[in-house]
């Protein structure tokens, strides 16, 4: 049992921080009061029973306080970015996956507030769920509409949109307005809420509990559910356009400042391109740089993009929806100066090609920043070899940041190979959820799931 103390002792202890209490603590192991507030006066940084600070979700870089919703939510509707999802019926790719009622509890309860409903007529006179003139699978309308009932404000108490994509006849969609009264009821009455003097819409605050139908309108009965959310043409005011990633694309090349003056007065969702048939996602960043509202996302592809969306929607206590800085102000360049220096026990990549033959990785450290294609930039370190278990680096990296209110940073940690790399872990956090000072980085695999280590980064 000694032995394994020791050696436990030995694998957690770190050097550097070790190194910091020594020079703190006047060559003990302890830290005295006054030791203590010296070290929390300059540094912010220690060994120990503060190695398990370190580690803990409350030392991380990530700012706690946007754990919570922090930002002004009184508002109008058109001055937030909306967590948004697209074809959220289905499991996989846009041809021959399921289309499951499960996916919008999932993306619900993952802080999205737009959800996507793709209606068909359906035999027996029920409307359907699913991708038409494919062979992805067919769900009830009335099923999904009961899972959206139970799980639209679980995660949060922000007004939900339906996006819905309606093929279905007109008997068909009296069938649809019948379910959506008899299940959503009150989350549908809008009747106490109106639109200010200036004719602005609403804000999520005022619409908190409520659920808003976007729908193209081609009968009475749907049309009679529709308030603030209708559809639109690309021209219309205040109401919701819907463009896919190929038009706004060209919008962006011609008329960018255009389309941020439109987006900010009226709602604008962008959507992928139908050549994705593999469900793969676009780069939300230069439809959020241009202030467009809902970026609709593949939930079921994970990955980096979706990953950078995950990082957009966390720093308002993921509620799923952000307030959009003020577009087109003169913004003073702000530095991003970080640290890193040093990484413990890293696991081995998981689809090394060598990774279950015992070698040991080679690491490095690389930082990206997303905004503005101004401030689009990446810098490493240098490798780190044979070394997974305390790699050291101490290197400073300088990022120069015009706009750092939409600006993510995101680190990766590879492990470096003669014939390229392989993926260790990834952290994406925006640049205005970060917290200053000696901080770690807990790593997350592409599914989102903590690794069991972690890459530490300091100073901001």
């Amino acid at each position: 049992f000694d032995e394994f103390c020791s050696f436990y002792k030995m694998i957690s202890t770190r050097r550097d921080l070790y190194l910091i209490l020594i020079s703190y603590s006047n060559q003990k192991e302890v830290l005295d009061l006054h030791d203590l507030a010296r070290f929390l006066e300059n540094e912010q940084k220690v060994v120990k029973s503060f190695t398990n600070y370190m580690r803990s979700p409350a030392g991380d870089i990530f700012n706690p306080e946007h754990n919570q919703v922090n930002q002004d939510m009184t508002q109008p509707l058109t001055n937030y970015f909306i967590a948004t999802s697209h074809n959220t019926y289905l499991t996989g790719d846009q041809l021959l996956s399921q289309s499951r009622v499960e996916m919008y509890a999932y993306v619900l309860q993952a802080g999205c507030r737009c959800v996507e409903v793709d209606c068909w007529d359906g035999p027996d006179g029920e409307p359907i769920v699913h991708h038409g003139y494919t062979l992805t699978s067919k769900i009830l309308f009335k099923d999904v509409i009961e899972t959206i009932d139970k799980y639209a404000f679980t995660k949060s108490q922000y007004p939900v949109i339906l996006s819905i994509e309606n093929h279905c006849t007109v008997p068909q969609q009296k069938k649809m307005a019948k379910y959506l009264r008899e299940v959503l009821q009150d989350k549908l009455d809008l009747s106490n809420v109106s639109v200010h003097e200036c004719k602005k819409l609403p804000s999520p605050e005022i619409l908190k509990g409520k659920i808003l139908v976007k729908v193209e309108l081609l009968s009475r009965a749907l049309s009679d559910l529709v308030k603030y959310t209708k559809s639109v043409p690309f021209m219309s005011s205040w109401q919701v356009s819907s463009l896919d990633e190929t038009v706004m694309n060209q919008i962006l090349q011609l008329k960018p400042g255009e389309l941020v003056r439109f987006n900010q007065r009226q709602l604008l969702r962008v959507y992928p391109s139908n050549y994705r048939v593999d469900s793969s996602n676009f780069n939300p960043q230069s439809y959020w740089n241009s202030g467009c509202h809902m970026v609709a996302m593949n939930y079921q592809t994970e990955g980096r993009m979706l990953e950078l969306n995950q990082a957009k929607f966390s720093s308002n206590g993921n509620c799923g929806y952000i307030l959009k800085p003020k577009f087109l102000q003169i913004t003073k360049k702000t530095q991003l100066v970080l640290k890193i220096i040093s990484g413990q026990q890293l696991p081995k990549p998981k689809d090394s090609m060598f990774g279950d033959r015992g070698e040991i990785i080679d690491p490095f450290v690389e930082v990206e920043i997303i905004g503005l294609p101004v401030d689009c930039s990446k810098q490493q370190t240098r490798v780190v070899h044979d070394n997974g278990f305390n790699p050291m680096w101490e290197e400073t990296l300088v990022f120069n940041i015009q706009m750092p209110q939409i600006a993510l940073v995101r680190f990766q940690v590879w492990d470096h190979d003669p014939i390229g790399r392989d993926f260790i872990g990834q952290r994406t956090v925006a640049f205005t959820s970060m917290m200053p000072g000696g901080v770690p980085v807990h790593l997350f695999s592409c599914s989102r799931q903590p690794k069991s280590s972690n890459s530490r980064g300091a100073g901001k």
